[in-house]
């Protein structure tokens, strides 16, 4: 059969039960590879000893900290010479996220069992699944007590997160083509709360001056209006409005590979003199490392201006784990609404080892047209 053809029969194979599956994948693979050399009477004549094969996760039983990574194993033991595998494993999504070993491996294969095909390596941290189909066409297949494939977990949640196979779909064919009987052993991650976390914003209630913050237009450090302390950033606030003004500011932080949760949070004042302050807009957005827009997070229009302090949502960052990004604030529109903004953090947990790069960027200050908010 040409490879060609082998594809073709892969869309049926798919919708088989997993048994019927794995036996059909291999038996195309095989015919491919070996043509008429596989020992077809010995499939047909020996019959597999009942009880013989255990499948189990190693360890059992593990206790972590929310933010710690751990790898299991899954390892079968006392197994006839195998050709084929397929392994579906349940996890507790809530509580347990399955990261990468190595770059670009989620599931590692083993010395133990080194397939020659893989026909299906995913993972799902959404519903919580393993899948895992491969098949080894050629001598010498292994045998007895070994690990089969190996995870990676970050411990996401407290509780007691299961890992469980997913019995229907979990197999082993030996090298003759039998369905090995199987004993299952599940496994099982304790998962308690300590977990370290951090603010990593640098002058986060502007008490220290403007830097690390990069300050666009007029924007200016205020000392007489503040959420805590008694600084706060000043953004528009203009006596007459200008057109298109754009006042902003802006901090990079890194959010590391291994965090479980980013979060920002700030503290924002809007004021209106007038009746003509619909226009202005702050806009809250993350940027990437060389300024360009990620996401719009949250915008506040001029227009809800009441002169009191609110605390914003929380907004997670968690799916830019990984990169260094930048927060930004800017008032967009006319200029005649006052916003200020204090208190800015970002808790990371667990925080990155290391910070990015301070930003020394001079602008030239220009002075709102009116001397108080």
């Amino acid at each position: 059969m040409s490879p060609k053809a082998a594809r073709r029969n892969w869309p049926c194979i798919r919708s088989m039960p997993g048994r019927l599956r794995l036996l059909a994948f291999l038996a195309v693979i095989l015919l491919a590879a070996l043509g008429s050399a596989f020992p077809h009477q010995a499939r047909a004549t020996r019959p597999a000893t009942p009880g013989l094969t255990t499948l189990r996760i190693v360890p059992q039983v593990t206790a972590l900290s929310i933010g710690d990574t751990t790898t299991v194993e899954v390892q079968v033991v006392d197994a006839e010479p195998l050709a084929g595998v397929a392994l579906y494993i349940d996890f507790d999504a809530s509580r347990l996220r399955a990261v990468e070993s190595a770059p670009g491996v989620t599931i590692a294969s083993t010395s133990f069992f080194t397939p020659t095909f893989v026909r299906m390596s995913q993972v799902d941290n959404t519903a919580g699944l393993i899948a895992y189909e491969a098949v080894r066409s050629s001598a010498p297949y292994p045998s007895g007590t070994g690990p089969l494939i190996r995870l990676s977990f970050q411990a996401v949640q407290s509780g007691e997160a299961q890992l469980r196979f997913r019995v229907e779909d979990t197999t082993l064919i030996s090298a003759d083509s039998l369905v090995l009987p199987l004993t299952l052993e599940d496994g099982s991650l304790a998962i308690d709360t300590s977990l370290s976390c951090a603010q990593v914003l640098r002058n986060p209630g502007f008490e220290e001056g403007t830097a690390p913050w990069v300050l666009g237009g007029s924007t200016q450090v205020f000392d007489q209006m503040s959420h805590t302390g008694t600084h706060s950033a000043w953004l528009g606030g203009y006596e007459t409005g200008y057109d298109g003004w754009t006042d902003s500011l802006w901090q990079a932080f890194s959010i590391g590979s291994e965090a479980v949760h980013a979060e920002l949070q700030y503290w924002y004042w809007a004021h209106c003199e007038g009746t003509t302050c619909s226009g202005d807009t702050l806009r809250v957005d993350l940027l990437d490392d060389r300024g360009s827009l990620l996401q719009t997070l949250h915008a506040h229009s001029g227009a809800d201006a009441d002169s009191a302090w609110y605390a914003s949502p929380v907004i997670d960052l968690a799916a830019y784990r990984g990169q260094t990004v930048r927060v930004r604030f800017e008032l967009a529109g006319s200029g005649t609404a006052s916003f200020m903004v204090d208190d800015v953090y970002v808790n990371i947990c667990p925080p990155p080892s290391q910070p990015p790069a301070l930003y020394t960027v001079h602008l030239p200050l220009v002075l709102n047209g009116s001397s108080t908010p």
